[in-house]
């Protein structure tokens, strides 16, 4: 009898009634509801993640610089930079102070690299990454034991021949 009922277009309720008129429109107020809101929050999600790439892109610097002035410090104590981040454990966010060689944070890999443990000339590199990078034009940054902040928008790693912060386009 149900199925009778739903293919003439008739809602039957448990016990074998029609549902009134006044019902189904109530249950099509709510399907129209929520088509609704799902529209909404369809055209809301880009400029959500838009937003949340900009925001990183923003930090990714700033998190380089403190990096950087973690290590001049540490450096100015100790005499040469740390083999890790790990060792700027305190001085840095939690996250970027992890055991491995890159840190992944803020949507960006964030890694260290020393080249010269020379207590007169010591030497480093810092970069970040983005980690979805083919998603919108998002850029790499470099920064070494120079303090200059380098950046590319290309799909590759920054490196010390890129141009400086404010050239490659700040946003």
């Amino acid at each position: 009898m149900a199925a009778i009922d739903l293919a003439l277009g008739r809602i039957v309720l448990t016990e074998g009634r029609l549902m009134s008129v006044q019902v189904r429109r109530s249950f099509l107020l709510i399907a129209v509801g929520f088509l609704l809101a799902s529209l909404i929050v369809a055209m809301a999600a880009p400029n959500l993640l838009r937003w949340r790439m900009e925001n990183s892109e923003r930090s990714a610097p700033q998190e380089l610089r403190q990096i950087d002035e973690a290590v001049k410090a540490y450096i100015t104590e100790r005499g040469a930079p740390p083999a890790t981040l790990s060792s700027l454990r305190g001085r840095i966010a939690p996250e970027l102070s992890c055991g491995t060689p890159a840190c992944d944070y803020v949507g960006y890999r964030f890694q260290y690299t020393v080249s010269s443990q020379d207590p007169g000339k010591p030497s480093y590199t810092l970069s970040a990454r983005p980690l979805h990078q083919g998603l919108r034009r998002v850029r790499s940054f470099h920064l070494d034991q120079t303090g200059i902040l380098r950046c590319t928008p290309q799909a590759r790693a920054a490196t010390s021949n890129d141009p400086a912060m404010p050239l490659c386009g700040e946003r």
